[in-house]
Parts: C-alpha cells; structure tokens; sequence
C-alpha cells in the first residue's frame, strides 16, 4: 500500500496529494480486492487423515482384554492404554487432616496434591511373575509389596517429583510421571480500620478502634494475638512497654474477622506518647503452623501544646464571627 494505508482512515480534506495519493489506493483496492481468508492447512489435514485411517485399519488386530483385566474392581483403569506390562491401576490420595479436603482416586498416574498428602498405589500387571517398583528421576527406587494379586505401595508427598514404574527391572523409555506437590500458603492478615499506618489521634481521644482481616487457603485459627507497643518520652529518655491481647475471631476459617477497641487510657499513655498495634495470625497446618503479622498501626496523642492550640482555634472559631458582627 506504498505506506499509505493511514489515508484510507482519514478525513477527505487535505493537500491536492495526499488527495491523489487516497484515490489512487482506493481504486487498486477495487480493481483487485485482497483475499483475507485464512488458507487451509493442507499438510496437516492430510497427515491427520491418514492417521485416522491407520488406527481404523488396526483396530481389527487389536488384542482382546483378558478375562482377568475384565473382572476389574471399579475403582482401578485398565485396558491397552495402559503402560507396557499394567493392566490396570488407581492411585488413592488423602490429603493431611488440617485441609479439611476429602480422599480421591486418581485415574492417571501423573496428579497433584496438597503437601503432606499420602498416596497409595494399587497395580495389577499383566504377568502375574513380574515384580514392579517405583523408580524416582532422582535416583530413589520404591519397591512395591504384593497382595491379593495387587502391587501397592505408599508414599508422602513432601515435595514435587518424577518417576516412571520399573517392571521386572526395565524402566520404560518416554516421558516420566509427575507428582506435583500443592505447597501450603502462609496466611495473610492486614487492618481495614484504620485504614493509614499512621494516624493523629484526636484531642481528648479516649479509645482506638482496631479491624483486622486474616485470610488462609485452608484456614486460620480462631484465637489471634494483638501485639501492643507504647512509646513514652522523648529525645533520648523514650520508653517503650510491650503488651500481648488475645482476640477471637469470627466468619469463616479461611476468612477471619478480629476486632478491639483499644483503651488509651489504660494504657496511662500521656500527651505526646505513641502507641503501635500489629496482629500475629497462624493457620491450620500441622504439626508446624505458620505464622503472619499485619502491619503496624502506629497512633500518635497529640502533645499539650497541640491541645492548646486546638482549643485556642476552637474559641477563635467560636469568637471570630461575633466580632466581625
């Protein structure tokens, strides 16, 4: 388009060339209109079609299920899809208690799990004298124990992993199976009121209103900890007091609410002190919770000075307009 295509976008107003420039690109466009279609793409559809027509022609040759294989508990995949030398297989998953998710059976042998979750593995190979394992990428190798005509074998899962089943010795070539490991958040806690970090307190301000929001994948305890610090003094003769509250909290495990008004003036602070509250939340994870703080809030009481001069703006609001009348 001779990098005028913009011409065909703008108003018809311009100079006498940019005029000529715009019929000439509209009457190319007319005389051989472009075919935007997309093409088709023949290579693959015929690659596609001679693989259908394959299987079709190999579907006559296709050994028949044993008799074994056919009387298969419910709960375990068989048929030829199977790996070489499997005739069929479930894989149990059980999640860690503090979840609160329940068991299920997996029907692949890749799948995903929380951590800490126990896996359990029921084969039945296709020759009843083979002897099978689990053989890990990173060297491990699991043998599995046999019963009741099944292989099976049990496994925590602490973290990610590879791993192919070794039959009789041979690890099949192709791609390994993999065991993903859902790793537990920490959880989160953050304050929705007051809504800054750091806040004036008003003049004779006699509590601090305090909200906090605590959010976990799986829940956080009920009992949390608001963590009081004072700060009294200035310059160099600042003194600071460390106190611990214990809040319960409400809503749901994976969303707990923890509210406390905070008494200033039990805490004897004075004019001029600061005062400093942060959350300490956990979660449900056993036997090692995490732990999570929320920002600090940090409040300042106004000093002496700055009640005088409150006061003294008050009664100049209050007296001003008196003497102006």
């Amino acid at each position: 388009m001779e990098d005028s295509a913009d011409l065909l976008l703008a108003h018809a107003a311009g100079s006498s060339l940019q005029r000529l420039q715009r019929q000439r690109l509209q009457q190319r466009l007319a005389a051989r209109p472009p075919d935007l279609r997309a093409t088709w793409p023949w290579p693959a559809l015929g690659a596609s079609l001679l693989a259908a027509v394959a299987v079709l022609a190999a579907v006559p040759l296709w050994p028949p299920t044993p008799a074994a294989a056919q009387s298969t508990n419910a709960a375990m995949v068989e048929g030829p899809a199977m790996a070489a030398g499997i005739a069929a297989h479930a894989i149990t998953v059980q999640p860690p208690g503090y979840t609160g998710l329940p068991a299920r059976r997996e029907t692949t042998l890749s799948l995903k799990a929380p951590q800490g979750s126990m896996l359990h593995w029921r084969l039945r190979l296709s020759s009843p004298q083979a002897r099978a394992a689990l053989a890990f990428t990173d060297g491990r190798r699991m043998p599995l124990a046999q019963a009741d005509g099944e292989w099976t074998a049990m496994l925590r899962l602490q973290a990610s992993a590879l791993y192919r089943i070794e039959i009789d010795g041979r690890v099949p070539e192709g791609k390994p199976h993999r065991l993903d490991a859902i790793p537990d958040r920490p959880p989160q806690a953050r304050a929705t009121e007051p809504t800054q970090a750091l806040g004036q307190a008003a003049p004779r301000q006699r509590t601090w209103p305090l909200r906090f929001l605590a959010s976990d994948d799986y829940g956080v305890v009920a009992d949390a900890t608001l963590q009081i610090t004072t700060a009294r003094g200035s310059g160099e003769n600042v003194a600071f007091q460390q106190r611990e509250i214990r809040l319960r909290g409400s809503g749901p495990a994976t969303a707990r609410r923890f509210a406390h008004d905070l008494d200033l003036a039990a805490l004897g602070l004075e004019p001029g002190d600061e005062v400093v509250a942060r959350l300490v939340v956990r979660d449900n994870r056993s036997p090692q919770p995490q732990e999570a703080h929320s920002p600090s809030l940090v409040l300042r009481l106004a000093s002496a000075r700055e009640v005088q001069a409150s006061d003294l703006e008050a009664s100049i609001k209050r007296v001003m307009p008196a003497y102006f009348r």
